[in-house]
This record gives structure tokens, C-alpha cells and sequence, in this order.
């Protein structure tokens, strides 16, 4: 019985002495954000599909909110103006990823060594990435246009008048398909490849809006969140690519609304690739193709379930 007290008591004081050095007592005010338990933080709150449940703790707790994963504080960002916040204006460090790479070819170490030719086969493993990220958008797509066959019917329509029946797409024609553009916007403002852009880390102690964000905090952008929030537009959750007629909004980083290739010198480097690897293969299946669902199913049938999933390279 006393070796079973003396471990707990250890545990416990091992786990309050993490707790302080992680989150050192001073006057400084914190995002708001739910209140964690020792070591695990607040972990026990998420579940299968994480962007989700932030999403769901940030209409309680705000755009910005402090949440503890483990032992590691993180800030997670669901409003385009808090993205603006932390991806620009707050953006201290602007080396890009190659530029990192480059800087530690002069700090070579016996256990750790990096060459060009390594980082030319990172750059490549970057890029090649598009091609997954791409597949998932398209096939979203798709689902999105059968289930809607007024939108596809359209799109078909554009892709008749401008390209014509008698010749295949061209990755040339994709600049003046302007409804095209507008449907795969509405697709990643939905379905984001990343839900979650990759996590950023607070250099040093900052105020952002108001708040103490402590160094060596995480930073994560709910690229999900920032696609469906309320403020920014009507009926978030509808798919309606005509929400998009006369809006200079883009995909490539420069508007807060829509990131989800994220933004500035750390924005995916495959950006471009994707963006017109799913423009093309939606046009050329949506061209050459009528789309229905099979044996008379009603759109209430189709299973689109969403889960999380990792891809390495």
C-alpha cells in the first residue's frame, strides 16, 4: 500500500512540475480555451476527425483558443482575420523551407548531414504530394457535382461553349473556363486537402490581438474552420459555387477566407501543381462524361463519410 502511495505521489509530482515549466505562473492573459488534465491535456476531446472538434470547441471558446495536446500549449486559428493575424502580420521569420535547408548544409554535424541532392529529393517528395492531395479534392468533387446535377449541368454547359464537342480539354482552355474556377474554389473552401495546415511555432513570446501567446506554442491554422465560418459567408455549409460571381477571391494564400494551400513563403509548394492538376481532371471527366448515381439511388443514399487519413512518401 505505501509503494502504491509513494508512485502516485510521484507521478503527481512529476506532472506538476511539467505543468509549471510548460505554463510558468505569471500575469499574462491567455486565449480562452477548455481547461486540461495533467499530461494529457485536453486531448480526450478529440476524436477521429480533430478539425472538426476544434471547430466545434472554437464556437465556444473563440477565433483564437489556447488548448493543451498533451504537454505541448497549442493555439488554434478558425477565422480568417486570426489566420491574417499569425500568417502575416505576426510572420517574424520569412525563410522559406529550402532556404532552412540550405542554412543547414553550414551546420553539419557527424550524426546529421544534409547535401543538395537530399534536399532536391525533399523538394520532389513536396511536389509529388499534389498529385495525393489532388485525387481527394477531385473525388469530393465529383460528389459534390452528382449530387448536384443543376451545378454540373452547368459547368457542361461552359465546357460546350468554350472548348466545344468535337476536341478534348486542354490545360491551355483552363484560364477562360471561369465557372470551372468558381466550382473548385467552392471545392476547397469545403474540402481543404489539409484540414489542419501544417503546425507553426511561436519563436518567441507575442501578443496577437490581445492575447500572450507563449514561446514554443504550436500554431495551427483549421483551414476546415476558416472555409465554413459564418461571418465570412452566407450558408457556409452549402455547396454553391455561384457564391463565388464577381469575387477576386483566390486559392493561393493572398485572401484569408480561402487557404487551403495555407499562405506566405510557407504555403505548399505544390500549389500551383494541384490547383490545375484538379481544375483539369474535373473538366476532362465532366466534358467527356454525363455523371448520374446508379439504379435510380437518391442523393440522401450516397455515402460520403468522411474520415482522417495520412499519406507518406
Amino acid at each position: 500500500m505505501a509503494l502504491i502511495f509513494a508512485i502516485i505521489s510521484t507521478l503527481a509530482l512529476l506532472a506538476l512540475t511539467l505543468l509549471f515549466k510548460v505554463y510558468p505562473f505569471k500575469a499574462q492573459k491567455l486565449p480562452p480555451g477548455p481547461i486540461g488534465f495533467p499530461i494529457i491535456g485536453s486531448l480526450h476531446l478529440l476524436g477521429k476527425l480533430p478539425h472538426r472538434d476544434f471547430h466545434i470547441l472554437s464556437q465556444k471558446y473563440g477565433p483564437i483558443m489556447h488548448i493543451r495536446l498533451g504537454l505541448v500549449p497549442t493555439i488554434i486559428v478558425s477565422s480568417p482575420k486570426a489566420a491574417e493575424l499569425f500568417l502575416r502580420t505576426h510572420d517574424l521569420k520569412t525563410k522559406d523551407f529550402v532556404d532552412v535547408m540550405l542554412e543547414l548544409m553550414n551546420f553539419q554535424e557527424e550524426t546529421y548531414q544534409i547535401d543538395r541532392s537530399a534536399i532536391k529529393a525533399i523538394v520532389l517528395d513536396v511536389l509529388t504530394a499534389a498529385k495525393e492531395t489532388s485525387a481527394t479534392a477531385i473525388g469530393w468533387g465529383m460528389s459534390e457535382l452528382i449530387k448536384h446535377p443543376h451545378t454540373m449541368k452547368k459547368l457542361q454547359e461552359e465546357l460546350e461553349k468554350e472548348i466545344g464537342l468535337d476536341k478534348i480539354v486542354e490545360e491551355s482552355d483552363l484560364e477562360r473556363l471561369e465557372y470551372l474556377k468558381m466550382v473548385v474554389k467552392e471545392i476547397f473552401r469545403l474540402y481543404p486537402p489539409a484540414p489542419l495546415l501544417l503546425p507553426h511555432e511561436a519563436l518567441q513570446d507575442c501578443i496577437v490581438d490581445g492575447f500572450h501567446i507563449p514561446k514554443k506554442s504550436r500554431i495551427i491554422i483549421n483551414a476546415w474552420a476558416i472555409g465554413r465560418d459564418p461571418n465570412s459567408r452566407i450558408d457556409p455549409h452549402k455547396f454553391d459555387p455561384e457564391r463565388f460571381i464577381g469575387s477576386q477571391v483566390d486559392v493561393k494564400g493572398r485572401d484569408f477566407q480561402l487557404i487551403p494551400f495555407g499562405s506566405g513563403r510557407r504555403g505548399c509548394p505544390g500549389m500551383q501543381l494541384g490547383l490545375t492538376l484538379v481544375q483539369f481532371v474535373l473538366a476532362q471527366l465532366v466534358h467527356c462524361f454525363d455523371w448520374t448515381l446508379p439504379n435510380g439511388m437518391s442523393a440522401s443514399e450516397f455515402d460520403r463519410t468522411e474520415v482522417l487519413s495520412l499519406t507518406c512518401l
